[in-house]
């Protein structure tokens, strides 16, 4: 992939995943508690940042704005820090972001075939809409899938 066209692709998914970072903080901030049946168990008690969904998002921010800031470096010919920043992306990518990613995505596919109530009651839908949760969990996969297929990797051996 040419590298002005990295820079496009890491802009619009940065920009995807700062906005759905807002959309996830606006939904659990703005909930409305009388939606939630008596007695059962109330998921937004406490905070958004004990799900670790939530700080996958969290995670994928982080990383494309590291990979734009690495796009950006590499057209502006700053090899030097280039270099670092592009071994340190990868790095984060292969260790972290890809891991974590396919696991919610398995873990959550899984448990929800098995039973929907375990993860996502009925009711949560009428209070999460449907994108914010298909967004939480798979479009990560997605995203990652495409980025390993479009841009090529330099994995270091020891």
């Amino acid at each position: 992939m040419h590298p002005s066209a990295r820079l496009v692709y890491y802009g619009v998914v940065f920009a995807w995943y700062t906005f759905f970072f807002y959309a996830c903080s606006y939904f659990v901030a703005n909930v409305d508690e009388s939606r939630i049946a008596e007695g059962k168990f109330n998921p937004f008690v406490g905070s958004h940042w004990k799900y670790l969904s939530f700080l996958n998002v969290v995670l994928q921010v982080v990383f494309y704005a590291v990979s734009l800031l690495t796009s950006a470096f590499i057209l502006m010919k700053k090899q030097r820090t280039a270099t670092f920043m592009i071994s340190f992306k990868d790095l984060i990518f292969s260790s972290l972001v890809f891991p974590l990613s396919t696991f919610v995505f398995a873990t959550f596919w899984s448990m929800y075939l098995y039973d929907r109530d375990l993860l996502y009651p009925k009711y949560m839908d009428s209070i999460i809409p449907g994108w914010v949760n298909h967004g939480m969990v798979s479009k990560k996969k997605q995203l990652n899938i495409t980025k390993i297929v479009r841009i090529s990797y330099a994995y270091y051996s020891s």
